[in-house]
């Protein structure tokens, strides 16, 4: 539910809107695209789309594509977070990206999430959790540096992060 009240659907073809009287397609780009997240921008209300295809940024009318964040690139983006300082954090297939609205910067280095890693959230404190298949990490990101948020033998694949408010962080792991 985006901030206007408008409820975004991800499909496997496009973004479907219901305003809450009838559904529509939002047709920000012509061809279908396999919708893996749409986040809302708490700050500026732009919205960030990962899909097959790339990371979208619809900011009112204007529409950015970076195609980087695909398959080939640095992985499909399936969670966002937006940190303290307007900088945002991608979870995708590749691990986790960090993007600074002009360029992206993988963590590739051990003991941060190698692949598959499906949420991201950016708690009160400022840190950045990320949830994945190789278990839940934990990064500062004045030192960023993502480490294991729990002893390796119960850090097992967490795919659900969310930010519940209050102090909370819900995890949903296998």
């Amino acid at each position: 539910t985006l901030s206007n009240g408008e409820v975004w659907f991800s499909t496997s073809e496009r973004v479907i809107v219901w305003d809450g009287k009838q559904f529509r397609i939002n047709d920000f780009v012509p061809e279908k695209l396999q919708v893996c997240i749409i986040y809302e921008d708490p700050a500026d209300k732009s919205i960030l789309i990962g899909t097959d295809k790339g990371l979208y940024h619809l900011k009112g009318k204007e529409v950015i594509h970076y195609p980087q964040m695909s398959w080939p690139g640095y992985g499909i983006v399936e969670g966002i977070a937006r940190d303290h300082d307007g900088n945002y954090w991608l979870a995708g297939h590749y691990g986790i990206v960090y993007f600074d609205g002009r360029n992206f910067i993988p963590f590739r280095s051990a003991p941060a999430p190698a692949e598959m890693v499906w949420g991201v959230v950016c708690d009160y404190m400022g840190n950045i959790w990320s949830a994945g298949s190789d278990g839940l990490f934990i990064c500062n990101p004045n030192e960023p540096v993502f480490n294991q948020a729990l002893p390796e033998e119960v850090n097992l694949p967490a795919n659900v992060i969310r930010d519940m408010g209050d102090h909370r962080i819900l995890v949903g792991r296998m």
